[in-house]
């Protein structure tokens, strides 16, 4: 168990993001994940495209866009604990849900470009300045292709 009952970290807890970094699992899911970006097939529209030159079902591109970020209370407690969950909102989506409640972002992509070393930055603020419990990434399939590549970004803190 990572936290305990109070919502606070266990000592000697090491996260799996961190873990990953160590034994080269995480350049290895990266490398993985760039191959999708030229025949994308992330999600069951399974569109083909080549998202560096254009836009699939999703229209997103091989960039990513960022809508809002920061501590988030509006989950269940344990996700939580007692500085939120560190939410990342992302930019387009392939689900096209008629009850969607983000649908600026989800449908017209509402946010900025952001590189993945901002990227990076903006989950190490959510770690160390808010000390939020987790990183929430609120994006479909496709934005994850390109954010995993900010983990190699992490530091130990």
């Amino acid at each position: 168990m990572a936290c305990r009952k109070d919502g606070e970290m266990q000592p000697n807890h090491i996260p799996g993001y961190r873990k990953i970094l160590t034994n080269k699992i995480l350049q290895s899911k990266v490398e993985q994940a760039r191959q999708h970006l030229t025949n994308c097939n992330l999600c069951p529209h399974d569109c083909g495209v080549d998202r560096r030159e254009k836009l699939g079902f999703c229209r997103a591109a091989d960039k990513v866009v960022l809508s809002s970020y920061g501590p988030h209370m509006g989950e269940e407690p344990p996700l939580v604990g007692r500085h939120g969950s560190g939410t990342i909102f992302f930019g387009y989506c392939n689900m096209r849900c008629i009850f969607c409640q983000n649908c600026e972002l989800s449908f017209g992509g509402e946010g900025e470009v952001i590189t993945n070393a901002e990227l990076a930055e903006i989950t190490l603020e959510l770690q160390d300045y808010y000390h939020c419990h987790n990183i929430n990434l609120v994006t479909p399939p496709p934005g994850r292709c390109t954010d995993c590549r900010a983990g190699q970004w992490y530091r130990y803190s």
